[in-house]
């Protein structure tokens, strides 16, 4: 419905990191993890790939308002201080990571 590459879901990861290291009090929560995951992706999407979905379809795919995911999509950027470039160093880095704990 909405693929990408497994770089998307590791940048993803990435992102989480970053969240919790800039705004320590943000907690991922069961209310909230759904939003998280589709605003990252679609950001991570974008910064990666030339061509991707346009929010509208990540809307449908997540099952969220196109105009709830617009501002996710802006408070993710700015929580993330507007730094949502990955080195690719960091994208195996983390990669590997996940692989040794599947």
């Amino acid at each position: 419905f909405a693929p990408c590459g497994n770089e998307c879901f590791v940048v993803m990861l990435v992102y989480f990191d970053r969240i919790a290291h800039i705004n320590p009090s943000f907690r991922v929560t069961s209310h909230n993890i759904h939003r998280m995951v589709i605003t990252c992706i679609m950001v991570a999407s974008k910064i990666l790939s030339d061509r991707y979905f346009t929010n509208s379809h990540y809307a449908q795919v997540g099952g969220v308002p196109v105009g709830e995911l617009n501002l996710l999509e802006l408070d993710l950027i700015k929580m993330l201080k507007f730094d949502m470039f990955v080195k690719p160093e960091y994208i195996f880095f983390y990669y590997v990571q996940v692989l040794k704990h599947y």
